[in-house]
């Protein structure tokens, strides 16, 4: 998969690198017409999640299924936001970076002005690295501060590494 300069999108099937890959087989993913996509990830477990990250802050979560004779079809399972904690895309900054746990069941959530999040797979907020009552501005100390460049899981899944 790829996220296009126009924030859209394209998934496209593994196959063997001789092998030409038709226009039909191309996939565009759904919903990054209202906020651009700035990043994508696929979870490594069986389960087949997609995660893709936008410009609004938010992350789609699609379960990615693989039918012979149709193709690859995706569906969107939930869409994580800070909005139910009365946060705007201005307070965090766009998806940044994401990382999805060794068992898929949680993907860590960098962004790009400030802060990260580990969410559950279907949508459950599970830690967050932003104060309860979030200024306008981070404060001078404020863990990840300055934005999320890159996430990194253990291999057991019980440590996360953030880059700053």
């Amino acid at each position: 998969g790829v996220v296009l300069g126009c924030g859209q999108c394209l998934l496209a099937p593994f196959g063997s690198v001789t092998q030409s890959i038709g226009r039909e087989q191309l996939l565009l993913v759904p919903g990054c017409t209202d906020a651009p996509a700035t990043v994508l990830a696929f979870s490594k477990s069986k389960s087949s999640l997609l995660a893709v990250g936008k410009a609004d802050s938010t992350v789609a979560v699609f379960s990615i299924s693989i039918q012979v004779s149709s193709g690859v079809h995706l569906q969107q399972k939930v869409v994580i936001s800070f909005a139910l904690w009365g946060l705007k895309p201005t307070d965090t900054g766009c998806v940044s970076c994401l990382e999805w746990c060794p068992r898929s069941d949680a993907v860590a959530v960098g962004y790009s002005s400030r802060g990260m999040a580990v969410w559950s797979a279907n949508g459950t907020r599970m830690m967050c690295t932003l104060p309860v009552l979030c200024e306008p501005e981070a404060k001078d100390g404020e863990l990840l501060g300055r934005g999320t460049h890159a996430l990194k899981w253990s291999n057991d899944g019980y440590s996360l590494l953030a880059v700053p």
